[in-house]
């Protein structure tokens, strides 16, 4: 399942619980643009540490697929990882590398904590 808020004119949170799947993914990105000022967000803080992220190469190749062919959701945004386990930290980073291989201009970074997530973005968006 994955919810997500808005926080302030600038920044989302997205909260991953369970078994996620791209689907689900695409849907809630479209639910964003849909029903918020999405391309004004500057920041975004995908909290995968109630998701069970142990998915197959294929999976994870069909999720980036769709996120290459949709890149402008992402261009110019700061998303901050927050994470707990060695499966989501590594979702993650595979996610950074997958953003720096195919050009997309976003940051990222891997947080444990919520406030180290937003003092982050907060400095990231200025």
């Amino acid at each position: 399942m994955i919810t997500f808020d808005v926080l302030g004119d600038d920044f989302l949170i997205e909260e991953f619980s369970g078994n996620v799947n791209a689907k689900e993914f695409v849907s809630m990105k479209q639910n964003q643009i849909d029903n918020t000022d999405y391309f004004k967000v500057k920041g975004i803080v995908m909290d995968i540490r109630k998701a069970n992220v142990s998915i197959t190469k294929k999976k994870l190749k069909q999720f980036f697929e769709w996120i290459v062919l949709n890149k402008a959701i992402l261009e110019n945004k700061s998303i901050a990882f927050l994470t707990k386990t060695m499966d989501q930290l590594s979702f993650s980073y595979l996610f950074k590398d997958e953003m720096l291989q195919n050009y997309i201009p976003v940051k990222i970074e891997q947080f444990s904590t919520k406030k180290e997530a937003f003092n982050w973005l907060s400095e990231s968006s200025r």
